[in-house]
Formats: C-alpha cells, sequence, structure tokens
C-alpha cells in the first residue's frame, strides 16, 4: 500500500510533524526572514579544542513575536530572544540549536527551500559528519570548518568577525594540532 505523501513526510520524524503547506511556509520564511549558520566556539574539553554548532534563526518584529512562539510551540523547540536592531527598531529572533532538531527540520525543509537549499543540504552533511567526531581526524575536523565557514558565509546579515572561522581554527589546529 502506497503512503500519501504529506503522511510520508509525517512519518520521516517521528518528533517534528509538519503538514506540507507548514513545510512550505516555513521554508519561504527561512528564505526570507531566516538564517543557517554555523558557529565555532573554543571548547577546550573537546578532542581539537573546538565545537561546531548549527543554528537556524527566525526573525520578527517584536510586535509579531506571537508568531515566533507559535512556530516554537509547533516545533516543540528552539529559544526565543530580544534584539534591538536600532533605538526604533527591535526585532525577536527564534534560534533553534539543538543539532538534532536543526538536522531533523532542515532535512523536512531542504527540498522546499529555494535561497538556501545549499545551505540547508551543507548544514545537513557537516552534521552528520560532526555527530562522528568521536573518530574524526584532524583532517576530517578541518574539512568540518571548511563546511562551517562555506555555510556561514552565505547570509547576508550575519558578519563573520561575530564568530572564529573555520580558517583561523585550522591554521590553528595545523600549527600546533592539539593529539600529538
Amino acid at each position: 500500500m502506497a503512503i500519501p505523501r504529506e503522511e510520508y513526510k509525517e512519518r520521516i520524524t517521528n518528533k517534528m510533524v509538519l503538514t506540507e503547506k507548514e513545510i512550505n511556509y516555513l521554508a519561504g520564511f527561512i528564505d526570507g526572514d531566516g538564517s543557517i549558520y554555523a558557529k565555532i566556539a573554543q571548547a577546550k574539553d573537546r578532542k581539537f579544542k573546538y565545537a561546531i554548532r548549527v543554528e537556524i534563526s527566525l526573525t520578527q518584529k517584536s510586535s509579531r513575536r506571537w508568531f515566533l512562539e507559535k512556530w516554537q510551540k509547533k516545533l516543540g523547540c528552539g529559544k526565543l530572544n530580544y534584539a534591538e536592531e536600532s533605538p526604533k527598531k527591535t526585532v525577536d529572533n527564534l534560534i533553534i540549536g539543538q543539532m538534532g532538531k536543526v538536522r531533523e527540520l532542515l532535512f523536512l525543509l531542504k527540498n522546499n527551500l529555494m535561497i538556501k537549499k545549499g545551505q540547508a543540504k551543507d548544514a545537513i552533511v557537516l552534521i552528520d559528519k560532526y555527530y562522528k567526531r568521536k573518530n574524526m581526524t584532524l583532517e576530517d575536523f578541518c574539512s568540518v570548518c571548511s563546511l562551517a565557514d562555506k555555510i556561514t558565509a552565505q547570509n547576508d546579515s550575519i558578519k563573520a568577525e561575530n564568530f572564529v572561522t573555520g580558517a583561523s581554527v585550522i591554521k590553528e589546529l595545523r600549527e600546533n594540532n592539539p593529539l600529538k
């Protein structure tokens, strides 16, 4: 018995259940007022002394915070925060940062994204590689750092100076390999 397309999409994930309409809407929302990015941060307890996270951010005027709250509840994840872009303009962001949830959401949306489809596919690859980090070689980790830079570079508003770059991590690791 064939499974109808909408029901199949719901079965791909046992956690996040979105209708076809919601998938289409959310993909358009992320393409327009969202970001997919990768962050690299120091983590002394990690094998290569750095940790990588992939996040999805949805932005709305603060007067429409209710809309982000609706999506937070529907998705079952994410944190809401307030940002002042200028003295007269405030926005709220819904940030989804749990790697499993990010992967799950991007997997559901990737075929419906238009502008950020490449970013979504790269982010899924990065997350899959990063989940295997216990067995990762230095070159594998450097490859993931390069992918993090590629994902973040495709955003219009996120400035590279706000993050540790993959290129700087790669340079440091190759000069001072922590596994020596």
